[in-house]
């Protein structure tokens, strides 16, 4: 492998005049290119499989099911990650996600922006289903109003690649008032600590370049274990915020069953705040290479690079 590697690299070399540090960047766009190449045995392999009957009554089965879907999706090639940021950009909102199933709802909108009286009855249904569950119910809301069963791993209405754990949704009953004042207690004491530490440490405090109001965030040398709200950051041509999400610091994790790059963490990208901004490692398992085409996806990102907590605006 090591050696293809290397001839790769060398008839590159060899076309073009390109910097040694552009290396990697190189590696994962070559290896974009041929990855699309196979050899003949493969190629027959797949025609053999692909003509095979059991395989044909199936692929008809499949395409006869989604020839008619119940409840078709609307908006395109726009999928269920940039669906979710325009509306809270609309909105002006300051939470991170919506709820499945007013996101399930928006999807099904088409041109007219009139929904069908199906896809409203299926909203309202949730609705009242809302007012009823515990947040920590093991099934979800939308599920429960379209009557169908869940599989294990995924979110209904939330797109591809979501996953109950980048959710941190969780099994068990709901907390006692007890449980939640103690929640309280502990997170305004957190915050006070924070407070305290952000005013000792003025150094370590970056100001946001764009034309809103200025975030003042202090960068954490370690981060706490688990899945954790984060604000993500780019040090080149200036210290800026370009986006926000999820950090997962779980022991073993992988991004897209590789390893991540050293001193990287996996994170999941909620909201683009600079949408155009290149991310610090595109992945060779996705066409992003922007903030905003990373909306919904997980990326590697420096560890020195994330802001876990709270946002400060002054």
């Amino acid at each position: 492998m090591n050696e293809s590697k290397e001839k790769i690299w060398s008839e590159i070399k060899r076309c073009f005049n390109i910097e040694e540090e552009r290396r990697g960047f190189c590696m994962k766009l070559a290896g974009k290119l041929l990855r699309g190449l196979i050899s003949a045995e493969e190629w027959e392999a797949f025609k053999s499989k692909r003509q095979d009957p059991v395989f044909q009554r199936i692929s008809a089965t499949n395409r006869e099911r989604a020839s008619s879907p119940a409840y078709p999706y609307r908006k395109g090639r726009v999928g269920y990650g940039r669906l979710e940021q325009s509306m809270l950009q609309k909105e002006e909102s300051s939470e991170t996600s919506l709820p499945a199933h007013v996101l399930w709802k928006e999807a099904r909108v088409g041109k007219s922006g009139v929904p069908q009286e199906e896809v409203l009855h299926v909203y309202q249904k949730c609705e009242e289903l809302s007012q009823s569950l515990s947040p920590d119910d093991t099934k979800g809301i939308l599920s429960r109003a379209l009557d169908v069963p869940e599989y294990s791993g995924r979110v209904r209405g939330k797109g591809f690649g979501v996953t109950p754990t980048s959710l941190s949704i969780k099994k068990g009953k709901a907390p006692s008032n007890r449980e939640l004042h103690a929640r309280l207690e502990a997170m305004q004491a957190e915050l006070d600590a924070l407070r305290r530490e952000r005013e000792a440490s003025a150094s370590t405090v970056y100001r946001d370049a764009s034309d809103k109001d200025s975030i003042n965030c202090t960068f954490q040398p370690n981060i706490p274990e688990g899945i954790s709200h984060c604000q993500l950051y780019l040090s080149s041509p200036y210290y800026r915020m370009v986006g926000k999400g999820k950090v997962h610091n779980v022991s073993g994790v992988l991004l897209h069953t590789r390893e991540l790059p050293a001193g990287c963490l996996k994170v999941s990208v909620d909201i683009a705040v600079e949408p155009n901004a290149a991310l610090p490692y595109p992945s060779d398992d996705s066409d992003a290479t922007t903030v905003h085409e990373a909306v919904g996806s997980f990326v590697a990102w420096p560890t020195n690079l994330i802001c876990v907590g709270y946002e400060v605006f002054v």
